[in-house]
C-alpha cells in the first residue's frame, strides 16, 4: 500500500484491480512468469474455497498454486495492460510445471507433440482439460481437496498405449517418502498425496527425482500445502 502523499510523484500510480472468487470459480487466461520466463498461454481458475492455480495450457502443466486471494489483474487490465501479466494475489508454491506424460527423450519442461483440444466446464464450473498425445486421450480436473487443505488432480487416459506410459506427478530436487503414500516435496515446500495401491517410484532424472506412476484408466492423487 503505498504510504506516500500523491501529489509529491511525478506520474500517477496504477490503481489496484484484482479478481476476486465469491460464488462460484473465477477463470482467467493470461500471460505469466514462471522461472523467469513468459509463458503465453496460461489459465488460472480460483476457487471459493480460496485454493488457487495457474495452468500451461500448452504443456497440460501446474505451474503454481497458493491460496487466499485470487489475481492481480492491473497488469492486464489498467489503461492499454501492455504486459498481460496475472500475479497471484497470495504466497505461491511454485511447482516443476511440466507435462503429466514422462517421456525420457525430452527436457524437464516440455514434450513435443502433446496436443491441447480444449476445456469443458463441470456443474460446478471447474474446467477438464483434454489433450492428445499420440494415440492416448487425456483428460486433466483439478479441483480443491478437503474444503482448503489443497488441490485433488485426477488424471484419465483413453486409447493405445496406456500400458506402456508413465504419468508425472512430482519433480524437484528431493522427493522424500514421509508417511503412507506421502511424499514430502524439497524439504516440505509441499506434499502429494497417492494411493500406495497404484505403485508410485522415484527416479533420478537431469539431475533430480521425478515421481512416477504407471499409467492407468484413471489417476486421483493430491497436492497438500
Amino acid at each position: 500500500t503505498p504510504l506516500h502523499n500523491p501529489s509529491s510523484l511525478t506520474e500517477a500510480t496504477s490503481p489496484l484491480i484484482t479478481v476476486k472468487t465469491q460464488k462460484e470459480p473465477e477463470i482467467i487466461r493470461s500471460f505469466l512468469f514462471h522461472k523467469n520466463k513468459k509463458l503465453t498461454h496460461v489459465i488460472s481458475v480460483g476457487d471459493p474455497a480460496q485454493v488457487n492455480y495457474s495452468y500451461n495450457l500448452l504443456q497440460g502443466a501446474l505451474l503454481q498454486v497458493w491460496k487466499t486471494d485470487f489475481l492481480n489483474v492491473t497488469d492486464m487490465w489498467y489503461q492499454r495492460g501492455e504486459p498481460q501479466i496475472a500475479t497471484p494475489m497470495g504466497s505461491t508454491i511454485v511447482l516443476a510445471g511440466n507435462c503429466p506424460i514422462y517421456d525420457r527423450t525430452n527436457v524437464i519442461d516440455s514434450i513435443s507433440g502433446y496436443q491441447y483440444k480444449g476445456y469443458t466446464l463441470t456443474e460446478s464450473r471447474l474446467p477438464v482439460y483434454s489433450y492428445a498425445y499420440k494415440e492416448l486421450f487425456i483428460k486433466d480436473m483439478i479441483s480443491p481437496f478437503e474444503q482448503g487443505r489443497g488441490l485433488n488432480r485426477t488424471i484419465s487416459l483413453t486409447g493405445k498405449g496406456i500400458e506402456d506410459a508413465m504419468i508425472r506427478i512430482a519433480q524437484a530436487k528431493t522427493i522424500t517418502l514421509v508417511g503412507k503414500g506421502l511424499y514430502a516435496i524439497d524439504n516440505q515446500s509441499y506434499y502429494v498425496q497417492v494411493s500406495p495401491a497404484l505403485f508410485p517410484k522415484i527416479e533420478t532424472y537431469n539431475n533430480q527425482q521425478v515421481l512416477l506412476l504407471p499409467a492407468s484408466n484413471e489417476i486421483t492423487y493430491q497436492i497438500i500445502w
